[in-house]
């Protein structure tokens, strides 16, 4: 059966498309989620979307990573387009704050970056703060401010600012491709895998350096796990973030996974969900994967012409959100590149399950 809504709402002259979609997903253990809604983004060639649930799971932020992209946010619940900005360069990531809904946004056009905070309030977006950058900035919300690196200074180090405090730390090199923060950490992780960590809070503050298997970090909701990995390698390390440091638990090889016949070649992005299990996509499909019992939960393949490299959950794991990347010579995938699912349970409880 197919869902009968669809809401076109234009932005800038371009119009966005979400609708409904027929359910779609591919599982083992039983269906977990399902498919509710997609939307389509406009982007340039060859544009990333980049995408962010907030963690009360009310709305979704989409952008293009592209020279001509635009921010949007969307009405989680039934897919309709809040609002949308023009952004003056193309959007490497964004991250909603953990205890509100402000959106701080990182660009970087090739040249030159910067680092953006929005307020999301009654549907619209308000531009905050904005500072620019040299190079591609790692950012990341300390409380109701924010740190992001830069490249001004010395070329062989790289300063790690505070916003409106100044100077934090100074980091070895350049190449900072990812920032997190806790309650109790900051990390911030290199291309060549090593992470800067600073321990905020505690009787053990702390100041170190460690090794961990990739340059992107993820965290759970609740800050108890950090998530380590590269678009270039199948591996996961899964890090405990404790009083007394940061503790390996376990690395996860999704090329021995085995999910629906595919094997896996690589992580393209990931997302805790609650408890021991996250979601990771691989370029093609999304694994729902519980990486304490080692169990595959299910697998969903969302069809669109282009490659899976983005997603993101809400805190409590209700939603979760994918994006793709345009490919070749079209402007965007031919379809919805922006796909909504929702647990199964909660679709059982709105009174949608068929």
């Amino acid at each position: 059966m197919k869902h009968a809504f669809c809401v076109f709402c234009a932005v800038f002259g371009v119009a966005a498309l979400a609708v409904a979609e027929e359910k779609s997903s591919v599982t083992e253990d039983g269906q977990v989620y399902e498919r509710v809604w997609t939307a389509e983004v406009p982007g340039g060639r060859n544009s990333t979307h980049q995408v962010a649930l907030s963690p009360d799971g009310k709305f979704l932020a989409v952008a293009a990573r592209d020279s001509k992209a635009s921010l949007h946010v969307f009405d989680v619940e039934n897919g309709v387009e809040l609002t949308a900005v023009e952004s003056r360069s193309g959007i490497r990531t964004l991250q909603f704050h953990s205890g509100s809904t402000d959106l701080l946004v990182t660009r970087y056009d090739g040249k030159a970056g910067s680092v953006s905070a929005y307020s999301f309030v009654n549907g619209s977006l308000t531009l905050r703060e904005h500072v620019g950058a040299q190079g591609d900035p790692a950012a990341a919300y300390v409380g109701s401010s924010f740190v992001y690196t830069d490249r001004r200074g010395n070329n062989r180090l790289q300063p790690l600012i505070l916003h409106k405090a100044g100077l934090l730390d100074t980091l070895p090199d350049w190449g900072w491709n990812s920032a997190v923060t806790t309650d109790r950490y900051l990390v911030v992780a290199h291309n060549d895998g090593k992470a800067f960590v600073l321990q905020r809070n505690g009787p053990h503050q702390s100041r170190s350096f460690e090794n961990l298997l990739g340059n992107t970090l993820r965290t759970s909701a609740d800050g108890a796990y950090l998530a380590s990995f590269s678009i270039t390698s199948p591996k996961i390390d899964i890090v405990a973030l404790e009083d007394k440091g940061l503790v390996r638990l376990d690395t996860v090889d999704a090329s021995t996974i085995s999910s629906a016949g595919y094997r896996i070649g690589k992580i393209a992005d990931l997302a805790f969900l609650p408890g021991t299990e996250l979601v990771y996509t691989d370029g093609y499909q999304l694994t729902v994967y519980n990486w304490s019992e080692k169990k595959v939960s299910q697998v969903l393949v969302p069809k669109a012409n282009g490659t899976l490299v983005r997603c993101t959950a809400s805190a409590d794991g209700k939603y979760i959100a994918t994006a793709f990347e345009a490919m070749g010579i079209y402007p965007q995938p031919h379809g919805h590149n922006v796909h909504l699912f929702k647990k199964k349970e909660d679709l059982k409880v709105a009174g949608k399950e068929e």
